[in-house]
């Protein structure tokens, strides 16, 4: 897949996935041994995720995690949201004896299907800590089609990378919350089975926030669909601002008298670009 399907670590998770970690001389850090897998079945057995990662080289460690990404009350009448990884809320850390084993796993597994489900491989040290997620990893969508539900943008920006939060914000949001928000997911709500709770949605104002677990998917998520389609409408797509930013921004406008912009993204929050508040 797009976006680092190396499983390559790029530094950005680097800090965050092996933060406090103490290691004698020599030792290599854990977080770079380790391969994180989305969208294994929920009932997947952790004996025959072992067997199969044992092909791909020696393996120290498997664990079963919440996958990354902060979660919110969600709420009748708030935007139209869904987050958790595809195939739920859980993923599967598989950690090998070497870097290099786990540097080849996470290519090997990445795409692979298991039972009918994509899983999706990266490895830990590529993974955003939770501090950085929104300020690296989150996404904007303007130009969406007001039909165009967390499913359909779900489908079209998963094939970057692993996708840890959609939100779609309506009209009775503030901007600047929807500016921060909701890749966490908030309204419809998707769960681990891929189930829906519908709610009554007011007017969405025509853009969404991705969130991804990388920075390299987002930056590929940004360069590979501009002018790409969701629900059958191109979308624009850039890196979003965070909230500080946003509202810094609007306070500049405001001074120079300039307009807040239509509903489809000019007033979301939108992206700078850098992603990097």
């Amino acid at each position: 897949s797009a976006g680092g399907g190396d499983g390559r670590g790029g530094g950005d998770g680097a800090a965050g996935a092996g933060a406090g970690e103490k290691l004698a001389p020599g030792t290599v850090p854990e977080a770079v041994r380790t391969v994180m897998l989305w969208g294994l079945p929920a009932d997947f057995p952790e004996k025959k995720l072992k067997q199969r990662a044992k092909k791909l080289g020696s393996v120290s460690a498997i664990r079963i995690a919440n996958a990354p990404g902060r979660r919110r009350r969600k709420s009748a009448g708030d935007g139209d949201g869904a987050d958790g990884a595809d195939g739920g809320d859980k993923v599967a850390l598989v950690v090998f004896a070497t870097a290099s084993e786990a540097r080849k796993a996470a290519k090997r597994l990445d795409g692979h299907i298991v039972r009918g489900h994509t899983v999706q491989a990266r490895r830990r040290d590529a993974v955003l800590p939770p501090a950085q997620l929104e300020k690296r990893g989150r996404v904007l969508i303007r130009n969406l089609a007001f039909s165009a539900t967390a499913d359909d943008v779900r489908e079209a920006f998963s094939k970057f990378g692993p996708v840890v939060g959609v939100h779609i914000p309506n009209a009775k949001e503030d901007e600047a919350d929807a500016g921060e928000g909701g890749a966490e997911g908030e309204g419809e709500d998707e769960g681990a089975a891929g189930t829906k709770k519908e709610h009554k949605h007011p007017k969405r104002k025509g853009f969404a926030f991705v969130q991804f677990a990388t920075r390299a998917d987002a930056e590929a998520a940004v360069a590979g669909m501009n002018e790409g389609k969701v629900a059958g409408r191109p979308v624009a797509v850039d890196f979003a601002l965070t909230k500080s930013h946003y509202k810094l921004l609007q306070q500049q406008k405001a001074k120079e008298g300039g307009g807040d912009g239509d509903d489809r993204g000019s007033e979301s929050g939108s992206g700078s670009g850098s992603g990097s508040g």
